[in-house]
């Protein structure tokens, strides 16, 4: 080692905020069992069935970051552009799943008259 050089230990922020969000997400589904109230339940029941759409949106939004944040920049850190996304994100989400269960149910439906 070099005079003058200093190593220290080094944690990236990724892996402090999930070992806090973790733990934040566990105690938060913890007391919103305890509360009983079905709007939660319900919210989030929504977002696991659509959770491969808005993941797969996901990937687009945060890939197209150059493109779209210049429209979006308002404010610190980018985080107008991250509130838009994310909920630009969720709906377009849903609206996709909606999309694809409507066009399954229908070939299913031909399916069944084309064997009668």
């Amino acid at each position: 080692m070099g005079a003058g050089i200093r190593r220290g230990f080094y944690i990236n922020f990724c892996y402090i905020a999930i070992s806090m969000l973790m733990p934040g997400c566990l105690l938060l589904s913890w007391l919103l069992d305890g509360l009983r109230i079905e709007g939660p339940h319900r919210f989030l029941r929504l977002l696991g069935k659509n959770s491969l759409e808005i993941y797969l949106l996901n990937v687009v939004f945060t890939r197209e970051f150059d493109t779209l944040a210049p429209l979006l920049d308002h404010g610190p850190r980018c985080l107008f552009f991250s509130l838009s996304c994310w909920t630009l994100n969720i709906l377009l989400g849903l609206a996709l799943h909606r999309g694809i269960e409507a066009a399954k149910a229908r070939l299913s439906c031909r399916r069944e008259a084309a064997r009668r």
